[in-house]
């Protein structure tokens, strides 16, 4: 089920049950939203947006919108609320407790989700806040929507309001947030590629798609030859759980996060003169499904930062075809280690 599914039937109500004019007359808020032909009939005027996803944000904002990468910018009352619904139950929770906030006494909150990845709980975590929901389906998704006309449970506003909070996870000793990658442990693969990097890596390094930090971190840690450390993740999350994470280490090497596209970075300065090391373990699904293109854009992208002679090291599951691609940009390509299912591998540039 892809997230077009999920918006596609977040629209569905409107003209059945819920009133098709509020579409063109409401103020609504959009929450996880990316560009399709629904939002396209939405009034820019009438519609404000969240989006901590770095590519559809820009790919919103260019279509018109205003976008708020979290709800910390918002500060307006709405009289329609539309939740593109996400699969980890507690950042869900997170934007249905929050949204509330920000909806006017008697607007409309509908949230939309397919029913393996988080639709079949929505009806439920709507009761457990105090609403009076009804739930429809299309799609294979579920639709919940709910008038907010009786009153909130506060607590439970407030305790799924908490699940969006930047923390220090104990077991894992770094600042995190539910809802980006692996976000209350460590992961496997890329505790391997720390285990088989070599003894000295110096100079100027980048992680693509950095997380919250666990690489940077550890390689700020191990390194002391490391000049500066550029770490890059689209989601503004991660980005912001990456920055806390190696504040510490600000003065034994420059440090720059960025929320940005790591398969098309527009953000490093005009003037950069590459890397020594790039350091990734790109992501290889798009919502539910595998998606070989975010891999080969990583790799694609790494190639045209990486200084001469510069080197990429890199994580993958041993059955990602990466390889092709790896040879086509880069001078060689070895796979240096291959460990519980993972590969790890090292590509020299030309």
């Amino acid at each position: 089920m892809t997230n077009d599914d999920a918006q596609d039937a977040l629209f569905f109500p409107f003209g059945n049950e819920l009133d098709e004019g509020m579409l063109q007359s409401a103020r609504i808020l959009y929450i996880n939203v990316s560009v399709s032909p629904n939002l396209k009939g939405l009034k820019p005027q009438n519609t404000d947006c969240v989006q901590w996803s770095y590519m559809d944000a820009n790919d919103v904002e260019n279509s018109g919108y205003k976008v708020f990468e979290n709800f910390n910018f918002i500060a307006d009352k709405y009289d329609l609320v539309l939740i593109n619904g996400v699969k980890q139950q507690d950042h869900m929770r997170y934007l249905i407790a929050s949204a509330l906030d920000y909806i006017k006494r008697d607007g409309v909150i509908v949230c939309a989700a397919p029913n393996d990845a988080g639709g079949k709980r929505l009806k439920k975590d709507f009761i457990a806040l105090g609403l009076t929901p009804s739930e429809t389906s299309k799609f294979k998704c579920r639709i919940v929507y709910a008038n907010v006309i009786g009153d909130i449970d506060s607590d439970k506003k407030e305790e799924w309001q908490l699940f969006g909070k930047f923390r220090k996870i104990d077991e894992i000793g770094f600042v995190s947030v539910p809802g980006i990658f692996s976000w209350d442990r460590i992961d496997i693969g890329s505790s391997i590629l720390l285990y088989n990097l070599p003894e000295v890596i110096k100079g100027d390094i980048a992680d693509f798609g950095c997380g919250y930090g666990y690489l940077s971190h550890s390689l700020l840690s191990n390194y002391k030859s490391i000049d500066s450390i550029t770490c890059i993740d689209s989601d503004a999350r991660a980005f912001k759980a990456c920055s806390d994470n190696i504040a510490a280490f600000e003065g034994d090497a420059d440090i720059n996060c960025i929320w940005d596209d790591a398969t098309n970075i527009t953000k490093l300065a005009e003037n950069h003169k590459g890397f020594d090391h790039i350091i990734m373990n790109p992501p290889f699904h798009k919502d539910k499904n595998t998606s070989y293109d975010l891999g080969q854009g990583f790799i694609k992208s790494a190639s045209k930062h990486l200084k001469k002679h510069g080197n990429l090291w890199m994580v993958a599951n041993s059955h990602l075809p990466y390889e092709r691609v790896l040879c086509q940009y880069y001078a060689s390509v070895e796979m240096i280690a291959q460990n519980k299912g993972f590969k790890i591998i090292n590509a020299k540039f030309k």
